[in-house]
């Protein structure tokens, strides 16, 4: 079934969905456990669209006892440094204030970067915006996304910013994150790392928005061939309601996921 060209169906479906879901009862334990279950399904699903394979078993073993040396070492290591960031993106969302640094601040941006990445590159390079082109090649040799040139990445990254807290006076929220999401990862401001840092940010800016945390990514990984390519589209065409309606799409779904 095709999505539909107007995606505000589907937010108010979310919308609809989310009022129920807060308005429902929830014993301290069962939303506890939803809790755990949500923070490593974020992590299983962000690792594992980077093509590092690790199970939520694995991950909530990781929540009990730091990674160490051994089996699958780059999935653990990946997985431990993500875990480190979403801690760190919750830490800094306070749930009834301002937080310190928005989700769209590149001091942020940064921070999320050296810790998502901590282990797994080049410490000269985390926190850092490359200094070379990038571009992401189809398999058919075209070229799907063109970075920001690197000269422009400062201005790119402050218009970026810019955009995203003017839009927080209008439109539907997802439909905010959705677009922030597209144009960073247009962007692409670091030489790696730029779709893990991109998702923590969707964490963010949800948190900051006031929707509970979902574990967001486990959906994205789930649907990742549909992510990718209408994610690519919208990048390429700037048309930007197909990639909205399946944002919406996914967050409904992550949504099913909250206790009933």
């Amino acid at each position: 079934m095709p999505r539909p060209i107007d995606p505000q169906r589907l937010y108010n479906r979310f919308d609809d969905d989310l009022d129920h879901a807060m308005q429902r009862p929830i014993a301290l334990a069962q939303f506890g456990e939803f809790m755990e279950f949500a923070v490593c399904a974020e992590v299983t699903g962000t690792v594992g669209i980077e093509n590092e394979p690790i199970n939520i078993d694995q991950i909530m073993a990781l929540v009990s006892k730091p990674y160490q040396r051994g089996a699958n070492d780059n999935s653990l290591r990946a997985a431990q440094s993500a875990l480190r960031a979403l801690a760190h993106v919750r830490a800094t969302r306070p749930r009834y204030a301002m937080p310190t640094k928005p989700a769209t601040d590149c001091g942020f941006i940064r921070e999320i970067h050296s810790i998502a990445l901590d282990t797994l590159v080049s410490p000269s390079v985390l926190g850092a915006w490359r200094e070379s082109e990038i571009k992401i090649v189809m398999p058919d040799g075209s070229v799907a996304v063109q970075g920001a040139p690197p000269s422009e990445l400062d201005q790119a990254m402050a218009r970026w910013s810019e955009s995203y807290d003017v839009a927080v006076y209008r439109g539907h929220r997802l439909a905010r994150i959705a677009d922030a999401h597209a144009e960073f990862e247009r962007i692409r401001p670091f030489l790696e790392g730029n779709g893990r840092v991109g998702r923590l940010v969707i964490q963010a800016m949800a948190i900051e928005s006031g929707m509970p945390f979902l574990p967001i990514s486990k959906i994205l990984f789930e649907r990742q061939r549909d992510y990718f390519g209408t994610l690519s589209v919208a990048q390429r065409t700037r048309q930007l309601d197909e990639w909205r309606a399946l944002f919406a799409e996914l967050c409904i779904d992550a949504l099913q996921l909250y206790p009933r």
